[in-house]
């Protein structure tokens, strides 16, 4: 059987305001809600006034599929993408590919005026599922799941059998992306390759015939340059829009229409530059070029820079050629439009504030005076003082013996959207199995919060017990999702760390949130003797508790959790719960 997995786009497995979380489970589905498939399930689960329960199940019953492939999800997680293949009513008479409401209603995803098509391939869904772009005649798509119809869905679209791109809201129109300037609709043959989307959804850029093209609010289309560019992205306002053409990188300002280059003219260099990740407001794009800036940087090495718009170029450091291949993968891997597992923002060695004032990454280079003895550490450029200060480094002074790193790309989906670096720049989450603090014991990955306060030193939090049990290794502790505050590290482990946590080595979700914790539920009301005081007065219980708690709680020796992964069928069927953790007094 075919595992479908192009359907995804960077998603958020939990919620900016870290109130819901979504997750699959295989073989072993929750009790409630009801009707799982038992197979490929996908929940969320919501963050009540007492406690983390369920509140929906995102996929199918085994009526309807019997191995559905969930795809991305939109912010707030109420609209999502799905396919459905080898059987199952929504299978028939072909595998299709579906939206799905918050509702748990399925509707196909490739509708229009004219008609239907069963094989349109899901793009971007914007936080609250006002845009749902899809395309048609997708080749990889089709080859996989094909033959495709490509059916004309709109009279602007081109003739059937003519790959075109739309827009629709859930309760529709559906509206044609992919026009030429003047609204012209392009001849057959002349199909539409999708290249990406600013957040909102409603600025789409788009090749036809090699040409880079943007469509703006479903109101007109510019070219943007000619053939042989390669699409870099789109800030998250729509303003402007960023590719790679002949070496040189380039800026499209969409309101004047104007063309910036973004590295310097003129350089000699032996390569061409090579993006590392753009802020999403547009303002910053970072780079690495073997060029010397001025007396900055070392001809022929990577350097690594920063365009500031209004400022210029800036040179940060000089990484390690071992750095560049997870480092200056923007347009290879991260953007690129070919979404399969291996394609997103996990796939980069560094994350930027959206305003790109601050640039946290990883690197093996020694860029501050710790020896870290070519061990990859993450490290922490501010734009303010242009300073670099290591994040992960050992306080002790001690050299290092293990590597540190955002996620774990081997097993975390590239799609999935990651914030280790908080919106203000100041607090990033990693993962080691360097103990940088005493409580740290079990000589495995543990996850750890590096903090700047506005005034006095930077510090280092373990946000995972750091005392896994022997018997337990060699499991990990690993990241699933934060929220851009940082507020909220939602991760998985094996170690029990409360007592309504699963515990014997079954893998659960925690959050550690600040300021969390719930109040612990109240005492049955008292009965006979049982209502006389003890005349001693009692101790106040800390506000505590954790884990799902109420209707549709799992069995505690039945708990399984895993990370949403696509492409993980054959895996255990053990489930993976979203549970809570805080420190004491409920807040970290």
């Amino acid at each position: 059987m075919t595992q479908i997995d192009n359907n995804v786009f960077p998603t958020e497995l939990v919620s900016q305001a870290g109130d819901s979380t979504l997750f699959m489970t295989q073989g072993q589905p929750l009790l409630e809600p009801a009707d799982p498939s038992g197979t490929n399930d996908q929940y969320e689960v919501v963050r009540r006034p007492d406690g983390w329960e369920p509140a929906r199940l995102l996929t199918p019953n085994g009526q309807q599929s019997v191995f559905p492939s969930p795809g991305g999800s939109s912010q707030d997680h109420s609209y999502s993408f799905l396919v459905v293949q080898n059987g199952g009513s929504l299978a028939e008479p072909s595998p299709a590919t579906y939206l799905s409401n918050p509702d748990r209603s399925f509707e196909l995803l490739g509708i229009g005026s004219l008609g239907s098509e069963r094989l349109a391939r899901g793009r971007y869904i914007s936080p609250t599922g006002s845009h749902i772009l899809f395309d048609t005649g997708s080749g990889e798509y089709c080859s996989e799941l094909g033959p495709c119809t490509v059916t004309r869905l709109e009279p602007a679209a081109p003739p059937t059998g003519t790959p075109a791109i739309y827009d629709r809201s859930p309760d529709g129109p559906t509206r044609v992306l992919s026009l030429l300037p003047g609204d012209i609709t392009p001849a057959a043959g002349e199909g539409a390759a999708y290249q990406g989307t600013a957040r909102n959804g409603s600025v789409v850029a788009f090749k036809i015939a090699g040409i880079l093209y943007v469509r703006v609010n479903s109101d007109f289309t510019l070219e943007v340059t000619g053939p042989g560019a390669t699409f870099a992205g789109i800030d998250s306002a729509g303003g402007s829009i960023f590719y790679v053409k002949g070496g040189d990188i380039f800026r499209f300002d969409i309101a004047s229409e104007v063309t910036t280059q973004v590295n310097a003219e003129g350089l000699e260099v032996l390569t061409a530059p090579e993006i590392v990740t753009i802020s999403s407001d547009g303002s910053h794009v970072f780079f690495i070029s073997n060029a010397a800036l001025g007396s900055d940087g070392t001809v022929g090495e990577p350097n690594l820079y920063v365009w500031a718009q209004g400022e210029g170029i800036k040179f940060i450091a000089t990484v390690s050629f071992g750095d560049v291949s997870q480092l200056a993968n923007w347009t290879s891997q991260v953007v690129f439009p070919e979404n399969t597992e291996l394609i997103g923002p996990g796939a980069n060695a560094s994350r930027a504030t959206p305003d790109g004032k601050v640039l946290s990454f990883e690197a093996r280079a020694q860029l501050t005076p710790y020896n870290n003895e070519s061990f990859r550490e993450i490290y922490r450029w501010d734009e303010a003082d242009e300073s670099i200060e290591c994040a992960s480094c050992n306080p002790s002074g001690l050299p290092p013996t293990q590597d540190a790193r955002f996620e774990d790309r081997a097993s975390m989906p590239a799609a999935i959207v990651v914030n280790n670096l908080n919106s203000e720049g100041n607090n990033i989450v990693f993962e080691t199995a360097e103990p940088l603090v005493k409580r740290d014991t079990d000589g495995v990955t543990d996850i750890y919060e590096w903090r700047k306060p506005s005034d006095g030193e930077p510090s280092i939090a373990l946000i995972s017990s750091g005392q896994t049990a022997a018997s337990l290794r060699p499991g990990v502790n690993q990241i699933f999702g934060v929220t851009p505050d940082g507020h909220n590290v939602v991760f998985a482990t094996l170690d029990q760390l409360l007592a309504s946590g699963p515990g014997n080595g079954v893998p659960a979700l925690y959050d550690a949130r600040v300021n969390g914790g719930f109040p612990e539920p109240l005492a049955p009301e008292c009965q006979g003797e049982g209502c006389r005081s003890s005349g001693v007065a009692p101790d106040l219980a800390e506000a505590t508790s954790g884990g799902l708690v109420g209707k549709g709680n799992v069995r505690r020796h039945r708990n399984r959790c895993r990370s949403h992964k696509k492409g993980d069928k054959k895996r255990s069927g053990r489930k993976k719960i979203p549970c809570h953790r805080h420190r004491k007094g409920g807040s970290r």
